[in-house]
């Protein structure tokens, strides 16, 4: 084991951890738009309050397109989390995805509802923020899961 001084020794953990957080938090992500392909309406009241909070509209997207959404945050999460080890291809989706994360963290998204602004200023943006860099150092790491 080698032993770093304290700023090495932190920019080590987080790199250590950031695929673990990516995967984790994309994961999770995917879990909640799949649930709420079926109905579930976590953490509204109504399918029209969770509509407001989660796309600033009146109504909620299809299943289908909530199973859509979900597939895509799963299969990045899987990536991030060390999927295709450490192939380039692997390092630039990881890549990809990390800089698509940050963007939308820093650009929003734009919706018509002062609910969806309020989450997406208070929640989505700061968690689009962390799970993209966690992605793009997982993508600086290389991850090798055949060990």
């Amino acid at each position: 084991m080698r032993i770093l001084p304290g700023g090495a020794r932190l920019a080590h953990m987080a790199s250590s951890l950031a695929p673990a957080t990516a995967g984790v938090g994309l994961g999770s992500l995917a879990a909640l738009h799949l649930v709420w392909a079926f109905g579930w309406r976590f953490p509204a009241r109504s399918r029209a309050e969770l509509a407001e909070a989660v796309v600033g509209a009146p109504d909620m997207p299809s299943a289908a397109a909530c199973v859509a959404v979900a597939a895509a945050l799963g299969s990045a999460g899987a990536i991030a989390a060390g999927a295709g080890g450490v192939s380039p291809q692997a390092r630039s989706a990881r890549t990809l995805i990390g800089a698509g994360l940050v963007a939308r963290g820093v650009l929003g998204a734009p919706a018509p509802g002062d609910t969806f602004r309020r989450w997406d200023a208070r929640l989505y943006r700061p968690a689009c923020l962390l799970l993209g860099a966690a992605s793009l150092l997982s993508a600086r790491r290389g991850i090798d899961v055949r060990k």
